[in-house]
């Protein structure tokens, strides 16, 4: 057996093992957020990791990384040790980590396996939530948890699978699938009574209706159109990262006061985390967020990045986004761009989207982590 074909079996055995560590984090993701949450372990999430590590220590000793490469990702995962001793939550270690171990593997192969992992999973916690009575409802709107903890989980989950979806088939998506997709959505909504969920799925599947009939008349249009839409969104992402802020400094406004009771509350709760810690460089501890009922949750995921984990890492994951859209534009990548879409909509309302193994969206960035040769293997 040639050198070159003994190093791509090896590559294909460390391929595997980051996929099957994928497939136990994004489980473990799942069940830690439901009544089955005494079967999650940190055992899991160790042994996950650390296939994501084998394979990233694999591809530095097989010289598949470049000395760059390797300075950009040490960067990146010393950020990412900082700030989980600061805020002792591990969800940029996490991501970082996750990156580096990701690079030259498709993306496409992590959505399938995120989707059927996901769908398995999460109908099986349902199923049993049935047969278990445990089915509750735990909102006072009387949204209707599935065993999933909260009705914001069911319908996030409900909502990536969805995005996955039409990802996964993007050429065989039609309007009128997109409308049975958002019939689907409403009748879900009438269990869950999630707004974050439901308005984020049916506002990628708008975009994706009016982006079809636009494009039908007008083909040469479809960059345009994505191109206004990437800024529509990252104009409701800064909007809401600074809504709190404004909360914190305006708290008697009327209109705020409005936004914060139609948002329940996310508002004042990002205002007093805002209070406690301010916003720094790397994040903060917040004691308050780990109690088993904390006075006030820190629900908006880019306001969470921003306070708890810092301004470095809010400003690197904007930037990964910022390129990402602009690439998957480029490469006329339509299903991944509304996917990306409807990943930010929902985590500019709920910190769920601020988990690598549940928006596995952040995996784009690995793309950005490399640096162009024409060398197969590469010495350094």
């Amino acid at each position: 057996m040639t050198i070159e074909l003994r190093k791509l079996k090896e590559i294909n055995t460390f391929d595997f093992i980051f996929y099957f560590s994928l497939t136990i984090l994004v489980a473990n993701t799942i069940i830690s957020q439901s009544f089955l949450v005494y079967f999650s372990s940190r055992v899991f999430t160790i042994v996950g990791i650390f296939g994501f590590l084998l394979r990233f220590f694999y591809l530095i000793k097989s010289k598949y990384i470049k000395l760059p490469e390797i300075i950009l990702m040490s960067v990146i995962l010393i950020v990412g040790f900082i700030v989980s001793r600061i805020s002792l939550d591990n969800r940029i270690l996490w991501l970082a980590i996750a990156l580096c171990a990701s690079k030259n593997l498709k993306f496409q192969t992590i959505a399938k396996i995120t989707f059927w992992t996901t769908l398995l999973v999460s109908g099986c916690v349902i199923f049993f939530s049935f047969i278990m009575d445990a089915n509750i409802v735990i909102t006072r709107k009387g949204g209707f948890s599935l065993g999933l903890g909260h009705p914001n989980i069911v319908h996030g989950i409900f909502m990536l699978l969805c995005s996955l979806y039409i990802y996964l088939n993007w050429n065989n998506i039609s309007i009128l699938k997109c409308i049975v997709l958002e019939v689907l959505n409403l009748f879900f909504y009438q269990i869950t009574l999630s707004r974050s969920g439901m308005l984020s799925l049916s506002g990628m599947i708008v975009m994706i209706i009016i982006f079809k009939l636009l494009s039908y008349y007008k083909s040469d249009y479809k960059k345009k159109i994505l191109s206004v839409y990437s800024i529509i969104i990252f104009i409701i992402i800064v909007t809401f990262s600074i809504l709190p802020i404004l909360y914190n400094l305006f708290p008697d406004s009327i209109l705020l006061i409005t936004i914060d009771s139609w948002l329940t509350g996310r508002l004042w709760q990002g205002s007093f985390y805002l209070d406690l810690g301010g916003i720094n460089l790397f994040g903060n501890y917040f004691s308050e967020l780990n109690t088993s009922t904390p006075v006030a949750y820190l629900d908006m995921g880019f306001f969470r990045i921003l306070v708890e984990y810092g301004i470095i890492s809010y400003f690197l994951i904007i930037i990964g986004y910022i390129k990402a859209i602009r690439e998957v534009i480029e490469k006329d990548e339509y299903g991944l761009f509304f996917m990306m879409a409807s990943m930010l909509f929902f985590t500019c309302i709920e910190s769920l989207g601020t988990y690598v193994f549940f928006n596995i969206t952040f995996l784009y960035f690995t793309k950005f982590l490399t640096f162009k040769t024409d060398k197969k293997l590469v010495e350094y």
